[in-house]
C-alpha cells in the first residue's frame, strides 16, 4: 500500500511540475496583466512550499539535517535539499 501511495505522491508532485511548466511557458507569450494574476497565484504558493521544505531539513544543536541524519547516518548541514535548492535558486542563470 506504501508503494502506491508513494507512486501516486509522485505522480502528482510530476504533474504539477509539467503544469508549471507549462505556466512558465504561457508567462513568455502574456501580457503584463495575466503575468501579474500568475504571480500572485502560483509563486506565493512555490514560495510557501519552498519555506516549508527548507525548515523540515533545517539543522538540529549538532549541526545536522534534521530530515536527512539518522542514528547510522548522521548528515552534515548543509544537506543536499538545501544545496540544491541554492544551486537553482541564487547561482542559476
Amino acid at each position: 500500500m506504501d508503494e502506491v501511495l508513494t507512486a501516486a505522491l509522485r505522480d502528482a508532485v510530476f504533474d504539477y511540475l509539467d503544469y508549471l511548466d507549462y505556466l512558465d511557458q504561457l508567462a513568455g507569450e502574456s501580457d503584463q496583466l495575466s503575468k501579474a494574476a500568475l504571480a500572485d497565484t502560483k509563486i506565493v504558493r512555490l514560495t510557501y512550499a519552498f519555506r516549508a521544505l527548507l525548515a523540515e531539513h533545517s539543522s538540529d544543536e549538532r549541526g545536522r539535517c534534521k530530515q536527512c541524519s539518522g542514528w547510522l547516518r548522521p548528515r552534515r548541514h548543509p544537506c543536499s535539499v538545501w544545496n540544491i535548492t541554492h544551486r537553482h535558486l541564487l547561482t542559476a542563470s
